[in-house]
């Protein structure tokens, strides 16, 4: 094993890692911004009950802050793994 691919395997593994945890946290931002829509589970609610569109409007500008930040950041650990992963 030459040197040069043993040191480029523990950065591929930092790549692949940064990559699945920039998935993981879009992923995370999505759902939780959709929860946030949604205001809990589909089944529990019945047409009766449902929330008014000023409060379903509401709870995703509530949301929204903090969908932009976990976004951001799962887009910068994406990009600093696709990088990562090219460079050599």
């Amino acid at each position: 094993m030459s040197p040069a691919h043993a040191v480029s395997a523990p950065r591929r593994r930092l790549a692949w890692a940064l990559i699945a945890c920039g998935a993981v946290l879009l992923a995370w931002a999505v759902l939780a911004l959709c929860a946030a829509g949604l205001g809990g589970p589909p089944e529990a609610f019945e047409f009766a009950r449902r929330r008014s569109y000023d409060a379903v409007k509401s709870a995703v500008h509530a949301a929204f802050p903090a969908f932009a930040l976990r976004a951001l950041a799962g887009l910068v650990l994406l990009r600093l793994g696709l990088r990562l992963r090219r460079s050599r």
